[in-house]
């Protein structure tokens, strides 16, 4: 049917190997540019959105170049599993090895009411495609609430390929800020398939997908609205009627050079790119790209869907001129690459200058561990960027949207204006920046320019356009100006190198963000020590023994956080904490929560992976214990905690929540989606002693390692004072014993809460307690 050169054959290699087992090779699932694939009537707007789950079940922008295998499952049919995605009325999906998730759903963007409809093309006819033997597909039609109008339209042939088509009409009137339940969810090829049936697909497998909307006024229901609109869908009035591009997948340096050189020709049109993995150019020989939009080419979207190229020498774009061209990056990382420029406008690691050319974005783009080198305007992710203003031949306008980014741990420099960000920005009235929720840390930024101060931690220089900062977080940066004449302008901040706006410049920053960045204990506790607000980054692992007596919000930023004292959390502090490790290593080396008065203590963990080191990791009854990372405590009347858990890890881990008698504080504690491995029969939530409270438990996990015939998650030892309201959703808990050896354990058997026989308690619950519990999995195996 069809063969792509950009498929790798060293992937394909790889894949045919491991398929010798499965009795079948590989081939891609890929979709169109969602961006692309919107239509609209009738002062509508929607987004089409797709999407798939993380490894814990949460949903993310779809993958593109999957593997597709055949499906792996026992007996005729593949069973259900309903609590894969939290909270969704279309909840129920396939779970079973190599079926792909591909959750395609429409929210209404506007502010008018929508019908709207997904028209979604699969590669096969009717043998070899969703009506057919070897590809099958999982959408809603009438299992769900409101029902989808699932229409089979017919095989057409699109560019030569035939396609299986189908139409998907959300009956109900979507609401301004809805989302439709989602057409199709799941793709998955019959467990039987052979190379010989792949073989007629090609090299990857596509699939189409197009929504349409209309407003509401004036129809009486979905379909009338929607084929009065767009016509009746047909085999031969479809939105691919005049054929499609289908977007490149690249994995290797050699495919990523050749495709965007030919992206970048004369007359090319618009492209769009995807990266299938990491790719190092290390002994390449890099030529950034320029796109020739004066002859035609369009815009270049380059998706590096979450990988990282590294040993780049040179940027990645040259940039381009006129026409209708524009650049978009999006989810791309930059690192450990050493990049210089030659050319004399500017230079950046992802586009040199941009000269008159309408779209640059730069989406969820990171330069790390990098430098950047050029003869002028030097910017850690732009060079240089200008509209044209000549009304003869123009103007156009230049939108430069620069969107959570990150530079750090970098050194910039360059012979003019250099900043972390963008080094020049708006040489012309007609040029539009925006940069927002950033960051630039930790970088070191020269200018050699003697003629004045240019250096800013994110422009150095504002110029004739517009410029909007927002939300950008700063910090740690060391900015020099070689001889300079003349320093930094009064006022003016330190984002900013200069600003020299002519008669039409603008500047705005709003919700700026400085940051201290710490490297050691002494720089740590300064900086909590003389609290003015800003964030504290790490860019090291830190060794901390001291005690937190102000607010503080710590980024530990991917680094260790290791405790050998206990730290007291005093004055009420509040606590953020986020991204990295915290260790206990000592004796006491926990938090230890004790607010003195009713305003109490806010405390947040999240992103963090806590784990007790010092203790003995022996597997066994006797020897075993958990170790206490963060201790919340009534020791005051009235005072009130406040704290909660985010997507953390605790290995061999404890939470423990006590009080003493007399008092009456209270907490209100949350865990939402974490994680507990515990290697022995203790609570990794433990409550004891005088203690009123809430503990909210949802989305976790407990991985239980049994060191005596029962494990509990959750425990609240016995006292006539203990007062704790439990409200225990969506969870599951896996207890197995924890080695053979472990003589005591005889099995482990699952039992409702508070029943009996022995086993694994999910609450063990004392006193004036109370349990609400729903939704939870329990299993229990012995070793």
């Amino acid at each position: 049917m069809k063969t792509f050169k950009k498929v790798i054959a060293s992937v394909l290699a790889f894949a045919m190997v491991a398929a010798v087992s499965v009795g079948a090779t590989v081939a891609y699932l890929q979709d169109d540019d969602s961006d692309v694939n919107v239509m609209t009537l009738g002062n509508v707007t929607i987004e089409q959105i797709e999407q798939e789950r993380d490894e814990n079940g949460n949903l993310v922008e779809f993958t593109q170049a999957k593997p597709l295998y055949p499906a792996v499952f026992e007996g005729s049919s593949i069973p259900w599993d309903a609590e894969s995605v939290t909270n969704q009325a279309w909840k129920v999906v396939e779970d079973n090895s190599n079926v792909i998730d591909k959750f395609v759903t429409v929210k209404n963007t506007g502010k008018t009411e929508a019908y709207v409809r997904t028209i979604i093309a699969y590669e096969g006819n009717a043998t070899y495609g969703p009506e057919g033997a070897w590809i099958h597909v999982v959408h809603n039609g009438d299992n769900v609430s409101p029902a989808i109008e699932i229409n089979y339209i017919g095989v057409s042939t699109i560019d030569g390929v035939e396609y299986s088509l189908y139409e998907y009409v959300y009956p109900e009137i979507l609401a301004p800020g809805a989302t439709t339940i989602p057409s199709l969810k799941q793709v998955y090829m019959n467990k039987n398939a052979t190379n010989e049936v792949v073989a007629v697909y090609g090299d990857t497998y596509d699939i189409l997908v197009y929504s349409q909307a209309v407003q509401t006024a004036g129809f009486a229901d979905a379909k009338t609205a929607l084929d009065t609109a767009f016509g009746d869908i047909t085999t031969t009035n479809h939105p691919w009627i005049d054929g499609v591009v289908i977007p490149e997948i690249v994995s290797t340096p050699e495919e990523l050079t050749e495709v965007l050189a030919a992206a970048a020709d004369a007359g090319s049109g618009s492209t769009t790119i995807y990266l299938a993995e990491d790719i190092d150019m290390t002994g390449v020989a890099w030529t950034p790209i320029k796109v020739d939009g004066y002859h035609g080419a369009d815009v270049i979207t380059l998706n590096g869907q979450g990988n990282t190229i590294t040993g780049l020498t040179a940027p990645l774009f040259a940039g381009g001129f006129a026409g209708e061209s524009g650049i978009e990056i999006k989810h791309l990382t930059i690192a450990d690459s050493n990049i210089v420029s030659t050319n004399s406008t500017g230079s950046g690691a992802f586009i040199e200058s941009v000269d008159s050319m309408q779209i640059i974005t730069l989406e969820d783009c990171h330069l790390v561990n990098s430098t950047v080198s050029g003869p002028d305007r030097v910017g850690g992710l732009i060079g240089w960027t200008s509209g044209y203003s000549n009304v003869n031949d123009g103007p156009v306008k230049t939108y430069v949207t620069i969107k959570d980014c990150s530079v750090t741990g970098c050194e910039i420099t360059g012979g003019g204006s250099v900043g972390a960000i963008n080094g020049h920005a708006g040489a012309s009235d007609w040029t539009y920046t925006t940069i927002e929720n950033c960051k630039v840390i930790n970088n070191t930024l020269t200018s050699t320019d003697a003629g004045g101060w240019r250096v800013g931690s994110v422009i150095g220089t504002a110029n004739v356009g517009e410029v909007t900062i927002s939300n950008v977080t700063h910090g740690g940066n060391t900015m020099i100006q070689a001889n300079a004449s003349s320093q930094r302008a009064d006022g003016l901040s330190e984002m900013i190198g200069r600003f020299v706006p002519g008669s039409t410049g603008k500047l705005a920053i709003n919700g700026e963000k400085g940051v201290s960045v710490v490297d050691s204990a002494s720089d740590l506790k300064t900086a909590i020590s003389n609290p003015d607000g800003k964030e504290i980054v790490l860019s090291g692992d830190v060794t901390y023994s001291s005690a937190i007596n102000n607010d503080a919000v710590i980024n530990l930023d991917g680094n260790t956080f290791e405790a050998t004292s206990t730290l007291n959390l005093g004055n009420n502090a509040d606590l953020t904490m986020t991204g990295g490790d915290y260790v206990v290593n000592g004796t006491y080396g926990h938090v230890d929560v004790r607010p003195s008065t009713e305003e109490g203590s806010v405390v947040v963990f999240e992103d963090v992976d806590f784990s007790y080191n010092k203790l003995n990791n022996t597997l066994g009854p006797s020897t075993n214990r958990l170790g206490s990372v963060v201790e919340v405590c009534a020791t005051a009347t009235d005072a009130h905690t406040e704290i909660v858990f985010k997507n953390c890890t605790f290995d061999n881990a404890q939470v423990l929540f006590e009080g003493m008698s007399g008092k009456t504080g209270t907490f209100e504690a949350t865990f939402d989606n974490c994680t507990f491995n515990a290697l022995t029969s203790s609570a990794p939530i433990y409550v004891q002693n005088y203690v009123t409270g809430t503990i909210n438990v949802k989305n976790c996990t407990f991985n239980l390692k049994c060191t005596s015939s029962t494990a509990s998650a959750i425990s609240i030892s016995p006292s006539t004072s203990t007062n704790v309201t439990v409200n225990a959703e969506n969870n599951t808990i896996n207890a197995t014993a924890a080695t053979p050896t472990d003589s005591s354990v005889t099995g482990v058997d699952v039992i409702k809460v508070n029943g009996t026989p022995a086993g694994i308690k999910f609450i063990s619950a004392y006193a004036n307690s109370t349990i609400n519990e729903s939704d939870t999995t329990k299993t229990g195996i012995a070793q």
